[in-house]
């Protein structure tokens, strides 16, 4: 008897959701790693999302500080170094900043805004609007 090819299969249905807080990163990890043949265990998927949220924090409080400057076209962010100290005391992610901006900032916004990813000047839309425009 001959195989059929149905072509890729679709992934499982989600799990039910639970509503304890653990439960959603074992939520969220069945349905990336289902979704695009990973094997992320919970706790890993965890950690990773964690950091993920902390770059998240850290680069929109630099964005929403008036003491820093971003341009987005360099991905540079400006800043006196008392302003960088002040600020890196007790986060790791502070100083990767000083010779670059978020190099991811776009999905990060879009991940951890709050349904709110259109708001403000460094916003996900505001990102996405000009990568559309060409200069002529």
């Amino acid at each position: 008897m001959a195989q059929v090819n149905q072509g890729p299969l679709a992934p499982p249905p989600p799990p039910p959701f639970d509503p304890r807080p653990q439960s959603y990163y074992f939520y969220t990890a069945r349905i990336v790693n289902a979704c695009f043949n990973w094997s992320y265990k919970y706790i890993v998927f965890k950690r990773r999302l964690e950091r993920l949220r902390l770059r998240y924090t850290t680069f929109k409080t630099i964005l929403d500080s008036p003491a820093f400057q971003w341009d987005r076209d360099t991905n540079f962010v400006s800043a006196t170094n008392d302003h960088w100290n002040d600020l890196a005391i007790g986060n790791e992610f502070v100083n990767a900043y000083r010779l670059q901006g978020e190099p991811i900032w776009k999905e990060l916004t879009a991940i951890f805004a709050r349904g709110r990813p259109d708001e403000g000047p460094h916003s996900y839309l505001a990102f996405s609007s000009d990568e559309g425009e060409s200069s002529d």
